[in-house]
């Protein structure tokens, strides 16, 4: 009977070590098309306290792009906001800065804001502390190596994974953590209505998450951006948060 007990209790430890965190969340929220915040639920009392944002001031939008790589649609999108005067956030990896260094330049040059989005793509909740500072920190030394200014302190947790640890490491290193409260499937091609999708739930304090790689938010945007302003909204920064 002991060696039972024992032989159960170091499966269970086994188990227990192994298994995923089951604290991490994938950030998401309850949509609606009363142009109203949308509900995040539970999440509400886990980002409170952790300088955590997904939405921002009253009458103002914030457009925010994700960014891996590029697959030529940057270019046409960097044209286009600065054609609107449109200011944006741009979240960037390492390999964005290694592979797409004159993009980078001219986003900077064009007065968008750059954050960080990991070196490598990082996911936090499955990171040790060392780890994730270590990966922060790489981007910033990169970012300042090609650029020869400090990024802004603002983080996007790749693929809104982030749990309770996580955002309190990113908030000790010094950033806002920003997550987003409207998003689409623009990875896929022509997955959504872009411009309908984006008017149908656009409330005070939006903050849109856009992937540049998606040829539907390049062919939208400058309708996005003059439907949004028609509903009398202004454009914005997440550093203005």
């Amino acid at each position: 009977m002991k060696k039972l007990i024992i032989t159960v209790f170091v499966v269970l430890a086994i188990l227990l070590f192994n298994r995923p965190n089951l604290l991490a969340y994938g950030w998401g929220f309850k949509r609606n098309n009363n142009n109203l915040t949308p509900d995040i639920g539970i999440y509400e009392d886990i980002i409170k306290d952790k300088n955590a944002y997904y939405i921002g001031q009253k009458d103002k939008i914030y457009l925010t792009f994700d960014c891996g790589y590029d697959n030529g649609n940057l270019e046409k999108i960097l044209k286009i906001l600065k054609e609107k005067q449109v200011a944006s956030t741009f979240f960037i990896t390492g390999d964005f800065i290694e592979r797409f260094t004159p993009l980078l330049e001219e986003i900077v040059r064009d007065g968008h804001v750059v954050g960080n989005h990991s070196y490598s793509h990082l996911d936090i909740t499955k990171a040790s502390e060392e780890s994730i500072i270590k990966d922060l920190n790489r981007l910033e030394q990169l970012y300042f190596k090609k650029i020869g200014t400090k990024m802004a302190s603002i983080f996007r947790p790749p693929e809104g994974c982030f749990d309770n640890k996580s955002l309190n490491i990113i908030e000790k290193q010094g950033y806002k953590t920003i997550f987003w409260s409207i998003a689409y499937i623009d990875w896929k091609e022509n997955s959504v209505d872009v411009y309908n999708h984006i008017m149908e739930n656009l409330h005070d304090g939006a903050i849109i998450l856009m992937h540049p790689i998606s040829n539907s938010n390049v062919e939208n945007l400058e309708k996005v951006i003059d439907g949004i302003r028609e509903k009398g909204y202004e454009f914005d920064v997440v550093t203005n948060l």
